[in-house]
């Protein structure tokens, strides 16, 4: 079965200011503009589709996996040469084939599969407890932390 993804995104050129606008319907619009602090740029927006992919991916692997997402103290995603690279801290008694599956995450999610070159992902340990992390009592408003 084949499934068909339509999206569309509206980009509005400026003239003067270099700003580009990316908007969809009934979504808020993001500004891009290259060599500015206060707007993304290119580089950026890739890291954010990714990061926006392979969350999604680590989230439905690990409630299938029955794993609180609360135990990774960190995930970030840097661009290192052109190359996206995740880095991602995790709890030192994480089973390796948990670690494995994340892995296979950060090559396969949708985004990565269209990138030309491979993600790289570099796995890390906390430096703060598991029982610390998921501690409910921290729970901030609206499912923060």
């Amino acid at each position: 079965m084949a499934f068909i993804i339509f999206i569309m995104i509206n980009i509005e050129i400026r003239d003067k200011n270099r700003i580009i606008t990316l908007s969809s319907p009934t979504k808020t619009p993001i500004r891009s503009r290259s060599g500015s602090p206060y707007f993304y740029n290119s580089m950026e927006l890739l890291c954010v589709a990714l990061g926006s992919c392979f969350g999604k991916e680590l989230v439905q692997l690990c409630s299938n996996k029955n794993i609180n997402p609360k135990v990774f103290e960190s995930i970030y995603i840097t661009m290192e040469n052109f190359i996206p690279k995740i880095i991602i801290s995790h709890p030192k008694k994480m089973d390796n084939n948990i670690l494995n599956d994340i892995k296979t995450l950060a090559h396969t999610c949708q985004v990565a599969k269209l990138l030309r070159n491979r993600v790289d992902i570099e796995f890390t340990t906390n430096k703060i407890s598991t029982d610390e992390l998921i501690d409910e009592s921290k729970k901030g408003c609206c499912g923060g932390n």
